[in-house]
């Protein structure tokens, strides 16, 4: 059961494991004080601009942020527990933390939607090397992805909606090589009334790769 926005020297901060935060603008540092939290779900803080420090949870496992109107970046810190990731209806945030790589061995989780402020990831998501499932829906000024996605070797999957108008970094994350065990979902609106899904889940044969009509309809989202 999650608490709801009790923050404070309590002692049940304690050993509250899941915490759900509403309607806030201001979060204290107190929240440091809930040192078993494995959940953390701020949602519906529309005057909210900043998170506080949570890099010192280090139970926390589960991060979920949305519908935070004008919050505009994250703490620096993450900690290096986070295993997911969601953040969606977001739209001042501008930037993930540098230090996003600190969670290489955790984090197998990262979802992002409707951060329209969003204009670029974090070089350091190439770090991500327990990333499994990556998916960036509706960031409408996200146009590229940093070139370090090249070294998420296991990364199986990738879901990418319109708007989204994303080049990926080098053919070289694509490379067949990888492909047998990497699936890419890409919808694209081109023009109103008609949505174009690309669905990728290849298993290769052998050493055949991938048909050359394939690669020419992955090639269009690689810079």
């Amino acid at each position: 059961m999650s608490k709801r926005i009790v923050i404070g020297p309590a002692s049940h901060s304690v050993n509250t494991r899941s915490l759900t935060i509403e309607y806030e603008s201001v979060i204290p540092d107190s929240l440091e004080l809930f040192i078993l939290l494995e959940k953390l779900r701020v949602c519906m803080c529309h005057g909210l601009i900043a998170l506080p420090r949570i890099g010192q949870l280090s139970a926390l496992t589960t991060l979920v942020i949305g519908y935070c109107d004008v919050l505009e970046q994250l703490p620096e810190s993450l900690g290096c527990t986070i295993q997911s990731m969601s953040l969606h209806n977001c739209p001042a945030l501008k930037q993930l933390p540098k230090s996003l790589g600190q969670l290489s061995s955790s984090l197998s989780v990262l979802s992002i939607r409707s951060c329209h402020a969003l204009t670029q990831l974090p070089e350091s998501i190439g770090l991500l090397q327990a990333l499994r499932q990556l998916e960036i829906h509706w960031c409408s000024r996200l146009t590229k992805l940093p070139a370090s996605m090249g070294q998420l070797e296991n990364l199986p999957f990738v879901g990418i909606s319109w708007p989204c108008d994303i080049r990926f970094p080098k053919a070289e994350f694509l490379k067949p090589s990888r492909m047998d065990s990497f699936r890419m979902v890409c919808q694209r609106r081109y023009r109103p009334g008609q949505i174009f899904m690309l669905i990728v889940c290849a298993k290769r044969q052998k050493s055949d790769g991938l048909s050359g009509e394939l690669w020419s309809a992955l090639l269009h989202f690689i810079s």
